[in-house]
């Protein structure tokens, strides 16, 4: 759990148990996961464009540019 870096720090701890059985500070969490070079992540919401979509945006966008 406390390596899943879509979940967010607060959820993990509050679903993590420490040592004595008490739930754990979310900011341990976040510098157990600096200390194991973890970055926090977002799930992808947008659509995976294809490899010709991609060219003609990038195409278009330095046509704007120029």
């Amino acid at each position: 759990r406390l390596r899943d870096r879509f979940q967010r720090a607060t959820k993990s701890a509050r679903q993590t148990m420490g040592t004595h059985h008490r739930p754990i500070c979310a900011e341990t969490v976040r510098r157990m996961r600096r200390s194991l070079h973890l970055s926090r992540r977002r799930v992808a919401r947008c659509h995976i464009l294809r490899y010709h979509y991609r060219r003609a945006r990038l195409r278009r966008a330095q046509k704007r540019q120029n």
